[in-house]
């Protein structure tokens, strides 16, 4: 969601994660701002996140190489609550 008020994430829909982008998407401005705001969260250079399909799109799917940390929101989808060894 590009010209927002403030990049932030903005939830999760339908197995993808909404970021509201406070740049407009003119001339790659929010894409730069989103791969920026990834690359904060992250706690990577920006030159580690990528965009790697739907640059002019909506819909991207994002690249992070070597994450220094997982964002709280993501922790759930990407390391899932394992039973424990008493649980099972």
């Amino acid at each position: 969601m590009a010209n927002a008020k403030a990049t932030e994430f903005a939830g999760q829909h339908d197995n993808r994660y909404k970021i509201r982008i406070a740049a407009q998407p003119i001339d790659g401005k929010a894409n730069d701002e989103l791969l920026a705001f990834i690359a904060k969260q992250f706690k990577v250079a920006k030159t580690s996140v990528s965009v790697e399909k739907g640059s002019q799109s909506k819909l991207k799917l994002v690249k992070v190489v070597n994450p220094k940390l997982c964002p709280k929101i993501f922790e759930d989808s990407i390391f899932p609550k394992h039973k424990s060894v008493q649980e099972i």
